[in-house]
């Protein structure tokens, strides 16, 4: 009778730490991402890049049987949603990590993640990121100066562009675009010829356009995302501007390509990540993503699915969701992600590649790679 109650207790001990262990929290894991608006394909492209990685970890059991669960919140491109969601999920859902997208919602939510001590994950490249002293961020984008810095050296090495002019939004993604390509002209003993700007939600950019085509320009810098930049590229055609239009990465995040229509073709777009890339790991993340979703990979897609990835080895590495841990371990990965190199410096900025891709019968294509 006795042995009988000790295999019983043996038993119900047992039953009991397999139901704490099916039953324990989930890690939460925050993405603030404009999922209405204009910018929602950008959001929609990081919300699935990250659940691809996620799904994944949890189908081969989570952290000791932990799994990741991801939270979701509409920020609608604005930084003061950004804020409020980023509190909600902070105070509230109680999160291990959070995620940003855009420049402008990723700089409101940075004071608040360094005083919580949370991990955030960045997608915006605006330098005054890398400048706001948070030891809990990292970005696996290509930072301003690296994207800005490729892309004048091939304006001026590869195209031969002397006389350079600028058109850049006014938030701190757009400023810090133009402040790079600014930097890296110095460097060749150029100076735009034409520094101009607009604001989100412009529709009418032919005062701009005019100076530009005016002023003897044999180059377009534009730097903004992809309705602004879809408009710019079709009024710039309109008008009659016949220079290299150079566009940044963040006029391919969405869609850019049934905006611009046929005005898009032979301009030049700046990225990170093309899903026609032959590199064998990025085409089993195309694969993957394509059959789960449905539809192609963008930018977006990689980046938060590179970031997943780096949050997830180092949740695997650590063994545990210690935060101070796993931010550390974070910053000392050194791995080919989908969107290029990526390795952490001191201030969270991981980022390293590019990519130059020109619209080639409405299809961008590689021209260009920094590797």
């Amino acid at each position: 009778m006795k042995g009988l109650r000790i295999i019983l207790a043996t038993c119900f001990f047992a039953l009991s730490n397999y139901a704490l262990k099916a039953d324990q929290e989930p890690i939460k894991v925050g993405l603030i991402a404009p999922m209405t608006g204009p910018g929602a394909m950008m959001g929609r492209d990081m919300r699935d890049g990250a659940l691809l990685a996620i799904d994944r970890f949890n189908a081969e059991g989570g952290l000791n049987g932990q799994k990741i669960k991801l939270i979701v919140m509409d920020d609608k491109a604005q930084p003061a949603i950004a804020l409020n969601s980023a509190k909600k999920l902070i105070y509230q859902d109680t999160v291990f990590a959070v995620g940003t997208t855009y420049s402008p919602s990723s700089i409101a939510v940075i004071p608040l993640t360094k005083e919580t001590e949370t991990p955030q994950f960045i997608a915006g490249v605006a330098q005054k990121i890398l400048e706001m002293d948070n030891p809990w961020i990292y970005r696996p984008t290509p930072s301003d100066s690296v994207l800005g810095g490729a892309y004048v050296t091939f304006a001026v090495k590869n195209l031969r562009l002397t006389k350079l002019a600028i058109l850049s939004e006014s938030t701190d993604y757009g400023k810090g675009g133009r402040d790079d390509l600014i930097k890296t002209l110095k460097s060749y003993n150029i100076e735009p010829l034409l520094v101009e700007s607009y604001n989100i939600g412009d529709k009418d950019f032919a005062a701009q356009l005019n100076k530009i085509k005016n002023s003897g320009a044999d180059g377009l810098f534009v730097w903004g995302l992809y309705v602004e930049g879809a408009q710019i590229v079709r009024q710039a055609k309109q008008l009659g501007l016949t220079m290299p239009i150079l566009a940044s990465s963040g006029v391919l995040q969405g869609a850019f390509l049934e905006l611009a229509g046929k005005d898009a073709e032979g301009i030049y777009i700046q990225n990170y990540f093309d899903a026609k890339n032959p590199a064998p790991h990025v085409q089993v993340f195309v694969k993957e993503y394509n059959e789960k979703f449905k539809y192609e990979p963008k930018p977006g897609a990689g980046i938060s699915y590179d970031a997943m990835t780096m949050l997830i080895g180092a949740l695997k590495k650590v063994g545990s969701a210690d935060k101070a841990k796993v931010i550390k371990e974070i910053k000392s990965t050194k791995f080919n992600g989908v969107i290029g190199r990526q390795e952490c410096d001191n201030v969270g900025q991981c980022g390293r590649g590019a990519l130059i891709l020109q619209v080639k019968n409405g299809v961008p294509t590689v021209v260009w790679s920094s590797d």
